[in-house]
């Protein structure tokens, strides 16, 4: 017994570097796993959580103005946006722009809260 106890120890001492790498290396993995998952509940709650601190938002066009919308029960608040842009938008000496992907709109300073949060810079407001 003593002989194994000797044996061990002196391996032990020749290879304690392997044994600290692979602790290391070990831990190292289970730390990636571990933020992964969270990273991963995170992201499966994102919508739920958005949803909760903001409401939900949705976005209806139409040609013509419409009327009353907000006495809808569900609905919080309206804005009216006008699109400014009716034609393709173009550039000189570059590739094509893509319409779809592309617009601009006009909203009343008084209703800009409603579509945009500024959540950092010089003039932002704590919200």
């Amino acid at each position: 017994m003593a002989f194994l106890l000797l044996m061990l120890r002196a391996g032990l001492r020749h290879r304690w570097r392997a044994w600290l790498a692979l602790g290391l290396l070990t831990a190292l993995a289970v730390g990636l796993v571990l933020a992964g998952a969270r990273t991963a509940r995170r992201t499966s709650t994102a919508a739920a959580r958005f949803e909760a601190a903001h409401g939900y938002d949705a976005t209806t066009y139409s040609a013509t103005p419409i009327e009353n919308l907000s006495i809808l029960t569900p609905i919080a608040s309206t804005t009216s946006v006008l699109f400014a842009g009716s034609a393709p938008p173009t550039c000189d000496g570059c590739r094509p722009i893509n319409a779809n992907g592309f617009s601009v709109q006009e909203v009343p300073p008084r209703n800009l809260g409603h579509l945009v949060k500024i959540s950092g810079g010089k003039d932002a407001q704590p919200g």
